[in-house]
């Protein structure tokens, strides 16, 4: 008759949880979180110490210099693709009336350059593309006005040569595609071929969105690239390391 109330028509249901309780299992949860964060802390950090290790090991086996040589040639194969790509993008939005060139930097515009370090020294990639809308407030306002072959000296020390300057062209100002000629279902002209339809306004509109996400997306594509070359780096230590007995 325990299990049942006075009556004995149904079971007793336990008594809800008061605050102390909820109190209590909040605490208990939150210590769990705790020991779960502190552990996964903990394998990343000896994780990080093991590839340092390794890396070292590496280092010390194969000559620094060797090391260093190699990850600065890998850096620079990777920035020059990167503005490769850039480059390509600039080129194909020239040829299709997007961009035009200029004299002179403006608010609209792309930056084409070079660039050297403080003393001179040339940096990677060889080919700077920046779009102004994009860069830091205090770079805008001493590039601003700026014309081809003119020196700016960046926030970071180094110095960039202006060698190209392209305004965006507004999607209203650009060119339209020529009207295609009408022709009867079946009475195609000899000769001609079917044309694809061209990009749409929408598509178009997207232009500048386009040019001003590239950056982003190809650096976040070199830290991948980077990453993997700490892994690579890693696996090759790893096979040449003597392993203990």
């Amino acid at each position: 008759m325990s299990k049942f109330g006075r009556n004995g028509a149904g079971p007793v249901r336990p008594p809800a949880p008061g605050a102390l309780d909820r109190v209590k299992a909040l605490e208990q949860f939150r210590e769990e979180m705790l020991r779960a964060v502190r552990s996964t802390f903990a394998a990343v950090e000896q994780r990080l110490q093991n590839l340092e290790e390794i890396n070292e090991a590496l280092v010390n086996l194969s000559g620094r210099a060797q090391v260093e040589e190699e990850v600065k040639r890998l850096h620079i194969e990777r920035v020059e693709a990167k503005a490769a790509i850039e480059q390509k993008a600039l080129e194909t939005a020239l040829a299709t009336g997007k961009i035009k060139e200029v004299e002179t930097i403006g608010e609209l515009s792309v930056i084409v350059g070079s660039e050297v370090d403080k003393d001179g020294n040339k940096l990677y990639p060889s080919r700077v593309q920046v779009l102004y809308a994009t860069l830091l407030k205090e770079y805008q306002e001493k590039l601003l006005g700026k014309k081809v072959g003119d020196v700016i000296e960046t926030p970071f020390g180094s110095k960039l040569t202006v060698q190209i300057v392209y305004d965006i062209v507004p999607p209203d100002q650009q060119p339209k595609p020529a009207p295609q000629e009408r022709v009867e279902l079946g009475k195609l002209p000899e000769g001609a071929k079917l044309v694809e339809p061209s990009l749409d306004e929408e598509t178009e509109a997207r232009m500048l969105d386009d040019l001003a996400a590239i950056s982003d997306q190809l650096e976040a594509e070199a830290t991948a690239e980077e990453e993997k070359l700490v892994e690579d780096l890693a696996g090759q230590a790893a096979k040449i390391v003597p392993q203990p007995n």
